[in-house]
């Protein structure tokens, strides 16, 4: 039995030891984006790489995140359009190639996701119109480059609220602080308020962009995760693949027909997060 244990003790160091080397062997060998706000964990399958859109909404989330296990990639708007480019490039690219170098398990046929630097990839982006375009984009990317990644179930979309209502006078058990994420639970919720009447503040605040938020808001409604993810991934199915990259990016010739159509229709819904209850402060940069 000692023997056994003493075994597994070994397997496990020397795993551990592979995986920190694999990481820092990464960060020494390839020119990374110095925005990089990487995690100190070695943690594979606990760390996490939120990419974020923008510097302003970096700003906020170095606050809002657990710097032992949440890292942080920011790009600047929309990526290239893999689906209608080459390889070469894509690999030109500055963004595309910023984030499979931070990953750091290649791309293509020589994608290996068992040598990913992190366990999650969560895509953040503003709840808007552009921020919907600019996931699909990443989507796009990942299921072409790195689809053993999404059919491992390892990308996330993080979903922002839109709205905060402020409750006067909340009861005990109440939280003061109601977000919502669309304009139809918006008026639901209102309505559900007259009904029981319960009063809250006018003044419904409406976030135009992950910026507007300050770090305890991004952390408690988007950045926390919750155990366990509040919905359940479906993989893309290989068959329809391509032709719902074509549909929703347009062809030559054609308009698009609307990112909708491509997280809808062939992915199906990404595994997203969305808490209500405050999780308390998160620990800074």
């Amino acid at each position: 039995m000692e023997k056994a244990v003493a075994a597994a003790r070994t397997r496990i160091a020397a795993r551990q030891h592979k995986d920190a080397q694999r990481r820092k062997t990464a960060l020494e060998s390839s020119s990374l984006p110095a925005k990089l706000a990487d995690c100190r964990s070695d943690d594979v399958e606990r760390s996490e790489l939120f990419i974020v859109e923008g510097d302003s909404a970096l700003g906020t989330a170095k606050l809002a995140r657990n710097s032992e296990f949440q890292a942080l990639l920011p790009i600047r708007g929309k990526i290239l359009n893999v689906q209608k480019s080459s390889v070469t490039d894509m690999l030109k690219n500055a963004e595309c190639g910023a984030i499979i170098q931070v990953i750091g398990a290649g791309s293509g046929r020589t994608f290996d996701v068992d040598a990913a630097r992190y366990g999650k990839i969560i895509m953040m982006t503003d709840a808007d119109v552009d921020g919907s375009h600019i996931r699909c984009l990443l989507l796009t990317l990942f299921q072409r480059y790195m689809r053993p990644m999404v059919e491992a179930g390892r990308v996330f979309a993080a979903v922002p609220p839109l709205h905060r209502i402020e409750l006067v006078q909340p009861k005990k058990g109440q939280d003061k602080y109601v977000y919502t994420y669309s304009d139809r639970e918006l008026r639901d919720k209102l309505m559900e308020f007259q009904t029981k009447g319960i009063r809250y503040k006018d003044s419904i605040q409406r976030y135009k962009g992950l910026g507007e938020m300050d770090a305890d808001q991004l952390a408690e409604t988007t950045m926390d995760p919750p155990p366990p993810y509040a919905a359940p991934h479906q993989p893309v199915r290989p068959g329809s693949r391509r032709a719902g990259l074509r549909s929703a990016h347009g062809q030559r010739g054609r308009p698009a027909q609307g990112v909708h159509l491509l997280l809808r229709r062939h992915t199906g819904p990404l595994p997203h997060r969305r808490v209500s209850a405050p999780r308390g402060r998160r620990p800074g940069p």
